[in-house]
């Protein structure tokens, strides 16, 4: 499947630079609303033993445990043979995303599934010249298949329908990205002008001394078991997290492209819900902060790729 730009959705919507109907065995085909948290998804249950078996996989292949700076030409045998194994394993899994992305009905779901069968994609067709750069593609899949995993976690862990009324308001998306084909294509080939904007956000957020104290909190204690220096630390967090989230979703609203858009608003819901939900913390919540960063990773990811 793969995505093309489908102008005016919304109810004050004119005409559209493209008109396709999406097709019937996909789930997610009528949904052009604004992305919310997700509090319940049928693709959940079925993408479990596929990621297991993934990231089983990946680890047992030792590509966890190489430089990935290293280009392909500088390999050694052992490297050579971790990558190849990486790259039977990713091929296997991608083989079986497809259904996936059919089978959700929430268009941002279906959007990360094809980035992620896009992106690792584009990752397995660098091999034979790799350069560390081209790792970028990798991550990028690779996020957006954390992103598919932690929301399904904070269902699980039922903190998706606790705090999803306390995101920031939906915004209906300008744009829509609409199934046309079955080959997903990178929603960045080439670089977004919000991307050095995006990109500078996002280090200054983790560069922020209030979020490298936030971070030194083990994420299993809760609320209750904060001290008081520890609650003022999160009460401090909560506020610049819920300014990035707003950043980065307007950046993603206003860069044109309708999958930015989507990965940022959707990263933005979590994140705010997740940030007026610290004073009540609970380790169930956890889930909420990583689906909210894995969005927002996955579109700086998809830029570094880009160049």
């Amino acid at each position: 499947m793969a995505v093309v730009l489908v102008k005016g959705t919304g109810p004050s919507a004119g005409g559209s630079d493209t008109v396709s109907a999406a097709p019937s065995d996909v789930a997610s085909g009528g949904d052009k609303g604004p992305a919310t948290i997700v509090v319940e998804d049928v693709s959940c249950d079925a993408q479990g033993p596929i990621f297991t078996n993934f990231y089983d996989g990946m680890k047992a292949s030792g590509f966890y445990d190489l430089d990935h700076s290293v280009a392909a030409s500088l390999w050694s045998p052992e490297e050579r043979r971790s990558y190849d194994e990486a790259k039977r394993v990713t091929e296997v899994v991608i083989a079986q995303m497809g259904p996936l992305a059919k089978l959700t009905p929430h268009r941002v779901r279906r959007e990360l599934y094809e980035q992620a069968i896009a992106y690792w994609q584009a990752w397995i067709d660098k091999l034979p010249t790799y350069v560390g750069s081209d790792n970028a593609y990798r991550a990028a899949g690779t996020e957006a298949e954390k992103a598919l995993v932690r929301m399904c976690t904070a269902i699980q862990y039922k903190s998706a329908q606790a705090r999803s009324f306390l995101a920031d308001p939906p915004v209906a998306p300008k744009d829509s990205a609409t199934v046309t084909s079955e080959t997903p294509q990178l929603f960045l080939a080439d670089r977004a002008d919000k991307c050095s904007e995006f990109s500078a956000s996002f280090v200054a957020f983790f560069d922020d001394p209030v979020i490298k104290q936030w971070q030194k909190i083990d994420y299993k204690t809760g609320a209750s078991g904060w001290d008081s220096n520890q609650r003022q630390i999160s009460d401090q967090a909560a506020d610049i997290i819920i300014e990035l989230a707003r950043k980065l979703a307007g950046l993603g609203g206003d860069s044109g492209n309708p999958v930015m858009a989507d990965f940022t608003a959707l990263g933005a819901q979590y994140l705010t819900a997740y940030a007026r939900a610290l004073p009540s913390y609970t380790s169930s919540d956890d889930p909420l902060y990583g689906a909210g960063a894995s969005l927002m990773r996955a579109v700086n990811e998809a830029c570094g790729a880009a160049g």
